[in-house]
């Protein structure tokens, strides 16, 4: 079980780096779509 956690935090880890500027990316395209319909 420990075995399994430190890898799947492993992981998560390694995926994080990607997808962690995906995720603001995102993040930011949702911000800015909330900004613009409010403004439309």
């Amino acid at each position: 079980m420990q075995y399994f956690l430190t890898l799947t935090l492993q992981n998560f880890l390694t995926l994080s780096q990607t997808n962690f500027l995906h995720l603001i990316w995102h993040a930011v395209n949702v911000l800015l779509y909330a900004e613009l319909k409010q403004l439309f």
